[in-house]
């Protein structure tokens, strides 16, 4: 049998016990749970309406004007925008220690940390022993943001004894 007729074969096959097995075709219930969808109350007449936060805020791109079309009162729209624009001045998400800043984004926030500092809140100290940094037979002793290479009484080397001692002794 030539290849070009084997791929056809195999795609014939393949085809078939899809077809067999009714992977390519839903019933007209199934198909009709995808493409039907909710519609507004208030379709074609949206500004005459009071609006809803979901409408305003969460269907559309959300803005200060959307925003107080949901609440028809500057008071309560100006306490919702805050909270919606202002979560690191209203609630301190990230960790005092290890945040370098805080971004406030749409409904949400971004802590980005100081150097040794990870995680969503920069709260987790990263342990730089982990990462092998002191010299071969030194022993490593984590600190906060920190850490110390302790060498043996015999030291650790000419060339790194030398250098441990110049960071110590600028």
């Amino acid at each position: 049998m030539s290849k070009g007729v084997f791929v056809f074969a195999l795609i014939i096959a393949y085809v078939g016990s899809t077809l067999a097995a009714g992977g390519v075709f839903v019933s007209k219930e199934e198909a009709s749970n995808y493409l039907t969808r909710e519609k507004r109350a208030n379709s074609g007449f949206e500004e005459f309406a009071k609006g809803n936060f979901e409408q305003e805020c969460v269907e559309e791109i959300c803005n200060y004007e959307e925003l107080r079309e949901v609440y028809e009162n500057t008071a309560q729209t100006n306490a919702k925008w805050d909270e919606l624009t202002r979560q690191c001045e209203n609630m301190s998400p990230c960790n005092d220690i290890g945040t370098d800043t805080c971004q406030n984004l749409w409904s949400s926030y971004a802590c980005h940390c100081h150097a040794g500092y990870t995680g969503v809140h920069c709260e987790t100290d990263v342990n730089e022993c982990d990462l092998n940094l002191c010299p071969e037979g030194s022993q490593c002793e984590h600190g906060a943001n920190s850490y110390t290479c302790f060498c043996p009484d015999e030291g650790c080397g000419a060339s790194v004894d030398t250098q441990l001692q110049q960071a110590v002794d600028p």
